[in-house]
């Protein structure tokens, strides 16, 4: 079972306010956050720190890609079963 459609459905199901992302070592990195989720769509914040910066202290165009992949991905697994996952 995917830990991040148990971490949507726990979040949905108990209606948190906010969950920390633990089960996915980039995301916690990021401290990602789960602050909203519903059938389609779901809102994450992460805290960038200056590792993920380029030498002007800009975020790297790669981290926002993931930050994005992240997005995507806990967005699709809020409408699969739970015991489906998504790549």
């Amino acid at each position: 079972m995917n830990p991040d459609k148990v971490l949507i459905e726990r979040f949905i199901k108990e209606e948190c306010s906010t969950l920390s992302i633990t089960d996915n070592p980039l995301a916690e990195n990021l401290d990602g956050k789960l602050i909203q989720a519903g059938r389609g769509e779901v809102e994450l914040s992460f805290r960038v720190d200056h590792s993920f910066t380029q030498g002007a202290g800009a975020i790297q165009g790669g981290i926002v890609a993931t930050m994005l992949d992240f997005g995507l991905a806990f967005a699709a697994l809020s409408v699969v079963d739970v015991t489906q996952s998504v790549a």
